[in-house]
């Protein structure tokens, strides 16, 4: 008789920790979402976009951010009508440091083809 409610508390014992184990793997395999921080990324984009746009020589914008696994802005690359002239280009790559605080040799800008 023992014997027999070891073997069912065994048994109830490995059902459950297989049970949780199932349970901690559905819940750890999803990935959290980084809306909040995409959205804000993607803000930041439009907003930069529009002050280069402002900027006297450097025309139509399109900007483009690289970032890493923490969602941080790493790299930006810019296309824009003015970024064959090298002082536009200088200019755009001097702003964007500043704005996103990031070295100039991690900003590319280069001419837009028309």
């Amino acid at each position: 008789m023992i014997s027999e409610l070891m073997k069912s508390k065994t048994a109830l014992i490995l059902t459950l920790a297989a049970l949780l184990g199932v349970f901690l793997l559905f819940f750890s395999a999803k990935q959290p979402q980084k809306l909040p921080e995409t959205a804000e990324r993607e803000q930041r984009q439009q907003e930069l976009t529009a002050f280069l746009e402002q900027t006297k020589g450097v025309g139509e914008v399109h900007l483009q951010f690289c970032v890493d696994e923490e969602q941080q802005i790493v790299s930006a690359a810019v296309i824009c009508d003015g970024g064959s002239d090298p002082y536009v280009s200088a200019k755009v790559v001097r702003l964007l440091s500043a704005a996103l605080g990031l070295p100039t040799n991690k900003i590319e800008v280069c001419g837009r083809e028309k």
